[in-house]
């Protein structure tokens, strides 16, 4: 009787665990609708959240306008989510009166379903002191924004820095380019999206790091099983002559596999249900800086992926290995190292590493769709090269460099123009230094058979 009590035990936590985590993305949904019935512009202020434990379904939110009245917002949800993932609103009342239908579907349409508005609505909301959570700092206007922006950088920088070290082991290896990595990443998140649908029957019980964990796992089966028949079948058999035949093939495969995802998954966007998306309040005041868990879990797994990788190149005897294929092949092979042995390995553990970049891309924003591959790849791809192509800690900085100066430059710039001034930083790196800025300026590679 112990062990059952503790196994009931166990599971009334995860029950109410993952209650509470529906509990706040329903307050938070209905929150961001409130900047949406009044002018633009105007400072909403959250002063209550009413949820009975009796009709959970049911939130009511009171509020000021700039400063002063007394407003409320009642919504009330249906009990399924919708196959999206979020959740569906199915009526609305507020103190000016009740949504009609027509009304509704509009406010769906037009607000509830554009990202960016969302985005913009969340950021016109201020919380009463007894709902804020404690701030760690409190920054000027200026320094709280550039923080933030800082913040926002930091996920891009890992997706970038993930894909950018596939490039660089690969080519560092082969003196060839893959050009299907950034497909292969979206492959990858496809199966952290397959993981994550068939535990949908099971994920109400299981916490959110749990469903993270396992989506993880499938993304990095799929890149060892990818990266190893790839590897072994198409690109080391071509590798032994020029360039133009890897090339080639590399374009066919990400080819190929666009067309897979989009007959098997569709031509629409995939969305999953946020995870770990509570904001973490950093700074408070005229500018609110915020990091989800979501973002902490992306930055910190890539950065410690990204450390254990050039520690595995440095230290180990694969790392050891490898150095000594990429410096001269055959008089490796003489040495008893099979550089088609090292070859595989190299192109399984690279596909992982990407395949991880694109689980990443899911968990960070939710969405995922068959076309992503090709501008995800292009930028990890100019990171690799900016930071000197073949070398990993050359990856690292790569994509360092082009996460924060897009996003820093989507702050304070025009957008229009930000990917001209990524292209313009790749020439003028390689009119200065055509091998990166940490890529070697010497290369021995013997190509015997």
């Amino acid at each position: 009787m112990p062990v059952l009590r503790t196994v009931f035990i166990i599971f009334a936590a995860i029950v109410l665990t993952a209650c509470e985590k529906s509990t706040i993305e329903q307050q938070r949904l209905c929150a961001v609708i409130v900047p949406a019935l009044h002018v633009f512009g105007a400072e909403i202020e959250i002063q209550n959240i009413v949820q009975n434990d009796a009709t959970p379904e049911r939130i009511r939110l009171d509020y000021t306008r700039d400063g002063s009245g007394s407003f409320w917002i009642q919504c009330n949800f249906d009990d399924q989510i919708t196959r999206s993932g979020r959740y569906q609103i199915k009526s609305l009342q507020t103190s000016t009166g009740q949504f009609d239908e027509i009304d509704l579907h509009i406010l769906k349409r037009y607000w509830l379903a554009d990202q960016l508005t969302l985005i913009e609505a969340e950021d016109a909301l201020s919380w009463a002191s007894n709902l804020r959570p404690k701030a760690f700092l409190h920054l000027q206007k200026k320094y709280a924004y550039l923080l933030q922006q800082m913040l926002n950088a930091l996920p891009l920088v890992s997706i970038y820095m993930l894909l950018a070290l596939a490039y660089s082991l690969i080519y560092g290896l082969t003196n060839r380019i893959n050009l299907a990595f950034g497909d292969l990443a979206v492959v990858g998140g496809f199966a952290s999206l397959s993981a994550i649908t068939l535990l949908s029957g099971i994920s109400i019980f299981l916490h959110p790091v749990l469903l993270i964990a396992f989506g993880a796992l499938f993304a990095l089966i799929n890149g060892s099983i990818t990266g190893y028949l790839s590897g072994s079948r198409i690109f080391l058999p071509l590798s032994k002559g020029s360039s133009q035949p890897v090339l080639v093939a590399s374009i066919g495969l990400a080819i190929a596999l666009q067309e897979g995802m989009r007959l098997i998954f569709g031509n629409g966007d995939h969305w999953i249900a946020p995870l770990l998306s509570d904001p973490l309040l950093i700074s408070d005041g005229p500018f609110d800086v915020v990091i989800t868990p979501m973002k902490l879990i992306v930055i910190v797994s890539a950065i410690s992926i990204s450390a254990m990788t050039l520690v595995l190149m440095k230290c180990t005897q694969f790392g050891r290995n490898w150095r000594a294929v990429s410096d001269d092949s055959f008089t490796a092979e003489l040495m008893g190292v099979s550089p088609r042995r090292i070859g595989v390995q190299t192109f399984s553990f690279a596909t992982m590493l990407a395949a991880l970049s694109g689980s990443a891309i899911l968990f960070q924003y939710g969405q995922l769709g068959y076309y992503l591959g090709l501008m995800i790849g292009l930028k990890a791809l100019i990171a690799s090269i900016i930071g000197g192509i073949g070398s990993p800690l050359g990856a690292i900085l790569g994509a360092l460099i082009i996460g924060f100066g897009e996003t820093l430059w989507s702050a304070y710039l025009p957008l229009a123009y930000r990917d001209v001034a990524v292209l313009s930083l790749l020439i003028i790196v390689l009119m200065l230094r055509p091998t990166g800025l940490l890529g070697l300026t010497v290369r021995y590679q013997t190509d015997r058979p």
